[in-house]
């Protein structure tokens, strides 16, 4: 019998998978914006921390293609 959908495991992967992505939002963040775009994006990112990572790296990986 399930007892729920997600279970400790899957807890622990996810919150890993979380933090990777906002430890290298935060790094990409302090070594390429300017000054007023690091307040900006981390803002953004400690307010909406999973959508903020997930959008700055995407971010970061479109405007370094060009």
């Amino acid at each position: 019998i399930m007892s729920g959908l997600i279970g400790p495991v899957q807890v622990i992967i996810l919150s890993i998978i979380f933090l990777v992505l906002f430890i290298t939002a935060l790094v990409l963040i302090l070594k390429k914006e300017r000054d007023y775009l690091k307040i900006i994006w981390i803002v953004l990112i400690i307010i909406f921390p999973i959508i903020g990572s997930i959008i700055y790296i995407l971010y970061y990986l479109l405007s370094k293609r060009e």
